[in-house]
């Protein structure tokens, strides 16, 4: 695993893109499917049975738009718990602070999210908007 902390009942698609897998750590039946690509720069956290979706991006890391020569920063990414991450999604943290997914949310195919997602909120857009909160059905 190249350093990435992988839970045993975590899913990682082959096809999936992990660069720098040693700030990587992936939850308990957590998902990352098929051509995501994991931009480990800073940490990324996975939550349990999160998933992230096919195509998305998970982007710690970014440039000093003041640096001549666009020196490399980075900054966290955590995604929490039953999170699920739709189709080409991305999430940027832009290297100057952590972003944060709560536990539940959803974030919408396409959807682009820079600030913080509180739990069981459902984003959509870009920039990703609030539009409403989840609630969990009996199963």
């Amino acid at each position: 695993c190249f350093g990435a902390k992988i839970a045993k009942t975590a899913t990682i698609a082959r096809t999936a893109l992990i660069e720098e897998p040693w700030n990587l750590i992936v939850g308990e039946r957590a998902m990352v499917c098929r051509s995501a690509w994991l931009l480990c720069c800073g940490q990324v956290t996975i939550g349990d049975q999160a998933i992230v979706g096919e195509f998305s991006r998970i982007l710690t890391g970014s440039h000093v738009s003041g640096s001549a020569s666009y020196r490399g920063i980075s900054s966290p990414i955590t995604i929490g718990k039953n999170v699920w991450i739709a189709t080409g999604a991305i999430l940027v943290s832009g290297g100057y602070r952590e972003l944060k997914v709560g536990d539940g949310a959803i974030i919408s195919a396409g959807a682009v999210v820079f600030r913080n997602v509180k739990p069981m909120a459902i984003m959509i857009g870009n920039p990703a908007k609030f539009i409403m909160e989840r609630e969990f059905t009996k199963e």
